[in-house]
């Protein structure tokens, strides 16, 4: 039956077959295909579908590093850059921090009240909102507290408050969407200025 050498399994496997493709060919089973095969030095691969491989290319070509590939995939960092390689894909350099240093980035999270999203946006170069976080925990900086995430610095005008929350009867809700704040903010704000809904 078995007039087939170990070279000819080699080649097979170094042609692409899978451990399985090889023993139905052969007529071995997979245990043995394994066993010759690690007999011979020959590491074994980590088994990706062509539609696994494809999804790893398009991963990469949106801008997702290998890292954060290997987390959605399942699949290890190793493996997905030999698949990356294999495709004959060029390696990115990293981006370079243009005008995103830790002063820049204090400035726009904390002076500016940006959001990691409006950082992105403004730093460009196909920049994610969770590299800009992940960037911002390396420069050691601390999140600001939930209720203050878009009101500091925001001035909101007395005579503003009223015509909208007192004489238009806007809701806490209303008024925080107007003017793109926190409904914290609002019910803060409406108790500083003493409004009452019962005067209403």
């Amino acid at each position: 039956m078995k007039n087939i050498t170990d070279e000819f399994i080699i080649n097979l496997y170094n042609q692409g077959l899978s451990n399985k493709e090889i023993a139905h060919k052969t007529g071995y089973s997979r245990k043995t295909i394994g066993i010759k095969l690690k007999l011979h030095g020959i590491v074994r691969r980590t088994t990706l579908s062509l539609k696994d491989e494809q999804s790893i290319i398009n991963l990469y070509n949106v801008g997702l590093n290998n890292k954060e590939i290997a987390e959605k995939t399942g699949y290890n960092k190793d493996t997905i850059a030999q698949k990356l390689k294999a495709h004959g894909i060029v390696r990115r350099r990293a981006k370079q921090d243009i005008n995103l240093s830790k002063e820049k980035m204090y400035q726009w999270y904390y002076e500016d009240e940006l959001s990691f999203k409006k950082i992105a946006e403004l730093v460009g170069n196909g920049y994610t909102k969770s590299q800009i976080r992940n960037r911002f925990i390396k420069f050691g900086l601390q999140p600001r507290p939930a209720h203050k995430r878009r009101n500091r610095g925001l001035q909101i005008s007395k005579e503003e408050f009223i015509e909208c929350y007192y004489t238009q009867g806007m809701t806490h809700k209303e008024i925080a969407s107007k003017f793109d704040v926190s409904l914290y903010y609002v019910k803060k704000y409406i108790q500083e200025l003493k409004f009452k809904k019962e005067h209403r």
